[in-house]
């Protein structure tokens, strides 16, 4: 989730996810946490290309999880839409769960959108 909010900034100035990640050390909470700086802002550059997050056993063994940045009105990130698994399911399917979970945010922003403009909206998915 950290890591979709931060890629999620706006790029300019990339100062500002960079001092949030070195303003202090990288917690350690698994042999998987990416702890080193440049590595957690190298992973930040390629969810910022592909539009998720991946976590990958870095907060808990055994579980991954695929987050999306949802947007408000002025499309900034307001939160993430994120699928949480357990690793072994996920296996060979990180890129599908990634195409649905990147969907359904864009999906959630655009209703978030027209729901604060007054439009009215559906108040399910189909």
């Amino acid at each position: 989730v950290a890591k979709a909010l931060l890629a999620a900034l706006p790029e300019e100035p990339e100062a500002e996810a960079e001092a949030i990640v070195r303003a202090r050390p990288l917690p350690v909470f698994t042999p998987h946490s990416i702890v080193d700086a440049d590595a957690y802002l190298d992973e930040l550059a390629r969810a910022r290309r592909r539009g998720y997050a991946v976590e990958n056993e870095e907060y808990l063994v055994g579980v991954r999880a695929v987050s999306a940045p949802v947007r408000g009105q002025d499309r900034e990130a307001i939160g993430t839409l994120t699928v949480v698994g357990v690793g072994a399911r996920m296996a060979g399917r990180m890129k599908e769960i990634a195409d649905e979970v990147v969907t359904a945010a864009a999906e959630t922003s655009r209703r978030l959108a027209a729901a604060s403009d007054g439009a009215p909206t559906e108040g399910r998915w189909r």
